[in-house]
């Protein structure tokens, strides 16, 4: 019976604070939700109306097509997020942008969760750590309260991420199966996954062999995890499918928008090449013949093979400039973006949902300035901030630099620790999204593999807490 209690009450005390840290968690953002004006969560996020705009579409038109074009498909966003956010769109009315801020802070609580089963795969515990953590991250935490894809495609990922750790220890068809298709899902709220389903067997095979060694790779266990990649497969074809009809061939991804995104690495690198600020780097940039290109490809007719096929062709254009600087001059970009992808703060949505300064004028410095000179950046974005906007970025930097200590940490432990499948898929998925990422580093770009640094951190500093224990003993 004292055998019992003694089990008893720690598992009682732990479900306690995990109720009231997610109460406290959902007070602070109601409270925040309230404050705040109804529409500025949509008038602060990049690309907002195109999750919005296709959404409200789907409620006007009862179909996936333009708002103002209705005889044309909306092929620019993949449906999840917009289907995501019409629903609570409807069920919210008025308050609909303030419904979807809602919903997305419950995906958060949810990630929250599967991380704190994920660290406590490894300690009992540590679950509440890793879910503090992860609550507590200015970057997810302000994601939550735009209207972008990110907090729904991390809830899908997290998921699939999950289910494959249960898989490789489990191997369970239900598990495999559960995590190709979220994989799937989290693919058509944000195309950037699409490698990873090509790229899943394989993963699924890694994990067993780590885990199980030699007795792991069975035909049945090869069988499952082709028959899972199949499901995802299928699961994505009929949008790959729909766009096949104007871009001449299965794809998740239009060529406008890839094109968009390599003009995008393409500005910064003419930046650094010529030590001119992003403005600069437009102009010089729209001397170039391809731009000029670009703007006859958007003003030929929507979902046209003709439109498809011109900024295909821009984009073949882009690469080739991209791919066509010394290779001495790629150094300076990737190390920024190196540096901006891991330890900028995401202080700017912070600044922005508490309407803390002059949004546009921040936007001009840093569009203005050279990326050359970034200390001159700094200096001057300082200088247009008050006292509490610099105290929120002091404190939006310094927990994201001592979250990566932590991480670092947390590689040793868990190497120590031998635990290799959960330390694999964290370094595996952070990896890969800087991968993509390219010269674009920046914080939103992290928000993917928040989760992973997470569960890493939450062992660095266990580690740490225990060494200072030692120490004082």
């Amino acid at each position: 019976m004292n055998m019992f209690l003694r089990h008893r009450v720690p598992l009682i005390r732990m479900r306690l604070a995990f109720f009231f840290i997610q109460a406290f968690f959902f007070v602070l953002c109601c409270i925040l939700i309230a404050i705040i004006p109804a529409n500025l969560p949509y008038v602060v996020s990049a690309d907002a109306s195109s999750w919005i705009t296709p959404a409200e579409s789907l409620l006007l038109h009862k179909d996936y097509v333009m708002y103002d074009n209705p005889e044309y498909e909306y092929l620019f966003r993949p449906p999840i997020i917009p289907v995501f956010n019409a629903f609570f769109l409807w069920l919210g009315g008025e308050h609909g942008i303030k419904t979807i801020i809602l919903a997305q802070i419950i995906l958060v609580s949810a990630t929250s969760f599967l991380i704190a089963k994920t660290a406590d795969k490894i300690q009992k515990g540590a679950g509440l750590v890793a879910m503090v953590l992860f609550l507590l991250n200015p970057n997810t935490l302000s994601t939550a309260f735009l209207i972008q894809s990110e907090t729904v495609f991390v809830f899908f990922l997290t998921s699939s991420s999950y289910a494959l750790l249960e898989y490789s220890d489990k191997r369970r068809w239900r598990d495999i199966t559960i995590s190709s298709l979220l994989l799937a899902m989290a693919t058509l709220a944000r195309p950037t996954t699409q490698y990873l389903i090509v790229l899943f067997p394989f993963a699924c095979w890694l994990l067993l062999i780590i885990v199980h060694k030699h007795t792991a790779l069975t035909f049945q266990k090869i069988f499952q995890s082709i028959v899972a990649t199949g499901l995802a497969v299928l699961l994505v074809t009929p949008w790959a499918l729909k766009l096949a009809q104007s871009e001449g061939g299965p794809t998740l991804t239009t060529a406008e928008i890839r094109s968009i995104y390599i003009y995008d690495q393409l500005l910064t690198m003419e930046s650094y090449k010529n030590g001119i600020s992003i403005n600069d780097a437009k102009k010089t940039v729209v001397e170039n013949k391809t731009l000029k290109q670009t703007k006859v490809c958007g003003s030929l007719e929507y979902n046209s093979s003709a439109r498809a096929s011109c900024f295909r062709e821009a984009e073949k254009r882009y690469i080739r400039q991209l791919l066509g600087y010394p290779i001495r001059e790629y150094v300076k970009p990737i190390t920024k973006s190196f540096a901006n992808f891991f330890f900028s703060g995401s202080s700017g949505n912070w600044h922005n949902l508490l309407e803390m300064n002059n949004q546009s004028n921040l936007v001009t410095i840093a569009t203005n300035v050279s990326d050359q000179q970034s200390f001159t950046m700094v200096k001057e974005i300082l200088s247009n901030l008050g006292f509490w906007s610099i105290t929120i970025t002091v404190l939006c930097l310094l927990f994201s630099v001592l979250l990566k200590m932590m991480s670092l940490v947390g590689v040793y432990e868990l190497i120590k620790r031998r635990h290799f499948a959960v330390l694999t898929v964290c370094l595996a998925l952070i990896f890969y999204f800087f991968a993509t990422t390219l010269f674009l580093g920046q914080s939103r770009y992290r928000v993917p593999i928040e989760p992973y640094f997470t569960v890493l951190a939450t062992f660095g500093l266990l580690r740490l807490s225990k060494a200072i224990n030692d120490v004082r003993r």
